[in-house]
């Protein structure tokens, strides 16, 4: 637990900003990934795959609506789309809201965004809200 502590330090230090934000941003965008899988696999083991795709048009389809409306710059100030984190709403509506490791992921990821400066940390709670909401309102069950 002490060595990936200080391996965290050692990664936030102002030298390394840079090549960290780079990493948090392909990390988090893995950790999406990971969980949409996990995801695909658990819907199609219980035949929910009409509310997978469900689930994932609505939470990719709300975010970019909102994001044509609502202009918020960046940390990094690449773009006016950081409102809000579309990442953390995919990861979070793949159940992340209902398994540990799948919460655990869909935070991870929100925290990696925030790390690469794509977005604010309240970016980052509307999208686990969104994701929350997609997931609940289209669930797999068991």
């Amino acid at each position: 637990m002490r060595t990936i502590l200080v391996l965290c330090l050692l990664l936030a230090s102002p030298v390394q900003a840079q090549t960290t934000e780079k990493a948090a941003d392909w990390i988090s965008t893995g950790l999406v990934g990971v969980n949409i899988a996990a995801d695909v696999v658990h819907d199609v083991r219980h035949h929910c795959v009409k509310n997978l795709l469900i689930r994932n048009g609505l939470t990719i389809g709300a975010a970019e609506l909102t994001k044509l409306f609502v202009h918020e710059r960046r940390p990094d100030g690449s773009d006016q789309k950081s409102f809000y984190s579309e990442h953390s709403a995919l990861a979070m509506a793949n159940y992340g809201w209902s398994y540990k490791i799948g919460f655990s992921i869909a935070i991870g990821a929100g925290v990696g965004r925030i790390v690469a400066k794509k977005h604010h940390p309240a970016d980052v709670l509307v999208g686990l809200a969104a994701g929350v909401t997609a997931g609940y309102l289209f669930p797999c069950g068991e």
